[in-house]
């Protein structure tokens, strides 16, 4: 494998000892370059001077509401990655990447308060039982990526696992964006117990829009008796719930045991559940954070 520069920490790919690995589902980024990021325009690398420039101009834009969290740089060699990385690590650490490396493109994701800050209270839900990755870059084989935030369990975090709960953030007007992140976690699934939940702001109508999405099994398109793949597992959204002012509608979140610690539960221990009020009060320390 490459050698890739890492932003914090670093995850391969691999499953745990623990973990029968489920195959490897063929990611299509060039839905993600496309749909997913339909709208986004792409910008040609012209050296670190103008990629500072550029990032901290749509930063200022998408803190006043004036443009999307998104940008893609193509062609990006893997060497200019390496510069680019270097750049962040330096200057704009709240930058979040993708990087598939056959396609040569950077996505981009810029970080603001008010999504920064929306992953807090759903990760203080689990805080004794989970180990926060933060934005612990994911390597695979075909590039990179980046969470906004990620947890494994306290069990299995030095074990070189993935992880099993991933966050990620961003404005309403980045819906479509946000949705292609989550099925890319997904989709590159090497393990079966893993979740992404999705979560969109917008400050303005003081609304937030949570989906969780998962690997559901589903049939094969033309499954045979000889065929001994069986199911195959698709990313899908599971759950929605919209919080508009302090009206919660989808309620409750529910976080299956299982799913984020690996092991079944004990006698005393159960899946992790956001109620309406629990929700709601999600939604009122959000918004007394960002005033």
């Amino acid at each position: 494998m490459a050698s890739f520069p890492v932003h914090g920490g670093v995850v391969y790919a691999t499953p745990s000892s623990s973990q029968a690995p489920t195959p490897n589902l063929a990611v299509n980024t060039h839905y993600y370059l496309t749909e997913g990021l339909e709208g986004v325009a792409h910008k040609q690398y012209r050296g670190p001077r103008a990629f500072t420039l550029e990032v901290m101009e749509q930063a200022d834009q998408a803190t006043l509401g004036n443009a999307g969290q998104y940008m893609v740089y193509c062609p990006v060699t893997q060497q200019q990655f390496t510069s680019i990385d270097r750049i962040r690590d330096r200057r704009h650490k709240g930058l979040r990447f993708m990087y598939p490396k056959d396609e040569q493109a950077l996505v981009v994701k810029i970080t603001i308060s008010v999504t920064h800050d929306v992953a807090n209270p759903i990760a203080g839900g689990f805080e004794e039982d989970m180990v926060l990755m933060g934005s612990t870059t994911m390597i695979t084989p075909s590039g990179l990526k980046d969470p906004d935030s990620s947890f494994a369990p306290l069990s299995h975090h030095c074990r070189g696992s993935w992880l099993t709960l991933v966050i990620e953030t961003g404005l309403s007007r980045c819906l479509p964006c946000l949705t292609a992140d989550s099925r890319w976690w997904l989709e590159k699934a090497t393990e079966a117990a893993r979740m992404v939940t999705l979560i969109s702001v917008s400050r303005e109508e003081m609304r937030l829009h949570i989906e969780k999405w998962e690997n559901v099994s589903m049939p094969r398109p033309s499954v045979t008796h000889a065929d001994q793949n069986g199911p195959m597992p698709t990313a899908t959204k599971t759950q929605e719930i919209d919080i508009v002012g302090d009206v919660v509608t989808g309620a409750p979140l529910t976080l299956e045991f299982e799913k984020l610690m690996l092991p079944q539960p004990g006698a005393r221990e159960g899946d992790i559940i956001f109620d309406i009020n629990d929700l709601q009060s999600f939604a009122t320390r959000l918004w007394r954070w960002t005033q």
